[in-house]
């Protein structure tokens, strides 16, 4: 489970990445506010998430995404 400390690591990280390509991402704290710490990634291509995360958790230049890999479980559909 992400810690507030890990998130607060990411946020130093953000406008720091140019060449990240891929990025996977389990487990990210729900009562905090959207992870923009990918926000400036020009060359991310690849993304997975884990089942807690929806698209509006992750800021991301979405455009540049060629794979996108959205792991879910029942309990995130709502019937």
């Amino acid at each position: 489970m992400a810690t507030s400390g890990m998130v607060k690591q990411l946020v130093g990280v953000k406008g720091h990445l140019p060449r990240l390509q891929s990025l996977s991402i389990d487990q990210y704290p729900l009562w905090l506010q959207p992870l923009e710490a990918f926000q400036f990634a020009p060359w991310l291509r690849c993304l997975a998430v884990g089942p807690r995360l929806a698209a509006d958790d992750i800021k991301l230049l979405w455009h540049s995404l060629m794979k996108v890999v959205m792991r879910i479980t029942s309990s995130n559909c709502a019937m």
